[in-house]
């Protein structure tokens, strides 16, 4: 609702209105400036407890005011679908640049793989240690997914938004999953200690056990980045009809300003002011003679 709020009330509707019913010249103004000054002036946009948005539109005109609200309405669709789908384009965008960088990480870490087969052989590793490090791959993978969330959010969110805050939290809880898993005893170790203590495993198993794990989470991380890059071809192709007008505005059938009501009493208030001045005067310059 603010959102729509905040269209209506931009710069670039503001214009498109004046254009559209040649306002310079309807209120007999210098430039369009002006005109969208005065609109500004003759425009009231509320939003009722429902988050309902109610534009009300004077003009000299009943059918112009009309009219006038209509098309506030109709360029406020067109933005906000016009914003969605560049929002889409540019999310869908994002994922696949970021989906091709796995592609190729993916194939680096599968050759590396194959050369150190080549030059060694396979390496059995146990089921505990095939689960560890599938775990610590799952896990590696869904912070670079949250990562890459985060990063798509911030080119639309505000730095305070709750989904935001929301995205941020679910990260370093992330992160602290990880650090546990890696320093699984409080003591930090090497670097790359692949999530998991290896205390009496040779060198060239490490080796292997760190190719086994690069290639572990790029494949579950395409699994993540593929699915969230079909999901935003569909949301760029859908097509959306963002505003629903629930009563679209007609013509007024009595003024809504001025008050005749308020100014016809104004005007006997002041007459009876006027009137009473004058009948003091009057008197006081009886007293005088």
């Amino acid at each position: 609702t603010l959102t729509y709020v905040a269209i209506l009330e931009s710069q670039t509707l503001m214009e498109a209105i004046a254009k559209k019913y040649n306002l310079v010249e309807l209120y007999d103004e210098e430039h369009i400036q002006k005109a969208i000054k005065t609109l500004r002036g003759n425009v009231d946009i509320d939003v009722d407890n429902e988050g309902v948005v109610i534009v009300s539109v004077y003009d000299k005109s009943p059918v112009r005011a009309a009219n006038m609200a209509n098309s506030f309405v109709f360029y406020l669709d067109s933005l906000n679908t016009l914003m969605q789908t560049k929002q889409a384009k540019s999310n869908r965008i994002f994922r696949e640049n970021r989906l091709n960088q796995n592609k190729t990480d993916l194939s680096q870490a599968e050759e590396s793989m194959k050369q150190f087969q080549e030059k060694y052989g396979a390496i059995a590793l146990t089921e505990q240690t095939e689960a560890a490090i599938g775990a610590a791959a799952d896990l590696e993978a869904q912070i670079i997914s949250t990562e890459v969330e985060i990063a798509v959010q911030e080119q639309y969110l505000s730095k305070d938004h709750t989904q935001l805050s929301n995205l941020k939290a679910l990260l370093r809880e992330l992160k602290n999953k990880r650090n546990n898993l890696r320093f699984g005893n409080g003591q930090a170790k090497n670097g790359d200690d692949l999530f998991i203590p290896f205390k009496d495993v040779p060198e060239v198993g490490l080796e292997y056990i760190r190719h086994f794990r690069d290639v572990e989470v790029q494949n579950t991380l395409y699994k993540l980045l593929i699915e969230q890059y079909e999901l935003a071809k569909l949301e760029e192709s859908r097509e959306t009809t963002s505003i629903k007008v629930l009563d679209k505005a007609q013509p007024p059938y009595r003024k809504a300003k001025p008050k005749r009501l308020l100014i016809a009493v104004f005007s006997a208030l002041t007459a009876s002011i006027i009137y009473i001045l004058i009948i003091s005067i009057w008197k006081k310059q009886i007293f005088l003679n």
